[in-house]
């Protein structure tokens, strides 16, 4: 039997890194938490990381610099999640290694779905991603109305959800 794929989730945001978890645990994956790009380092290289969620802007090293440095030595998928939306910010950050780009605010389902689409081929999750027969509409959890959007905008020091 495989093991649950493992999610590697940075962002200095612990709200936000809790958010996600929350998410992806629900979903089956196995969540390992960074709070900078020190520890994401760290984190992948001290066990097995599947995909990593990765924050742009954070103090000290940021999400492109994280990037470009695990595309030295490994091929997993990475998809950044930013305030930073200009479509300049976008192509930088897809053309160092990024697989995906998620804009601030965010809607978390849609981040679930943007990983089961990124992780095909990696170990079985319930609802597992693209290629299993599943699709995003047969997900087993839905919650009544819209969900949630979370994150700050460029320039903006709010953590409430958004709309």
């Amino acid at each position: 039997m495989k093991s649950a794929t493992t999610v590697l989730i940075v962002d200095d945001d612990r709200e936000i890194r809790e958010l996600i978890g929350l998410y992806l645990k629900n979903e089956g994956y196995d969540v390992l938490q960074a709070a900078n790009g020190e520890e994401a380092l760290e984190q992948v290289k001290s066990r097995p990381v599947d995909l990593i969620v990765l924050d742009r802007m954070m103090p000290g090293m940021d999400g492109v610099q994280v990037c470009i440095r695990l595309r030295e030595e490994h091929r997993m998928p990475i998809i950044m999640l930013t305030a930073k939306a200009q479509d300049m910010d976008k192509i930088e950050g897809l053309s160092v290694g990024a697989d995906d780009y998620v804009t601030k605010p965010f809607n978390p389902l849609e981040l679930v779905a943007r990983i089961k689409a990124q992780a095909p081929t990696l170990p079985d999750v319930p609802g597992g991603g693209r290629g299993r027969g599943d699709h995003p509409a047969a997900a087993s959890h839905h919650r009544p109305g819209p969900p949630p959007r979370l994150g700050r905008t460029a320039g903006s020091a709010s953590h409430s959800p958004g709309v």
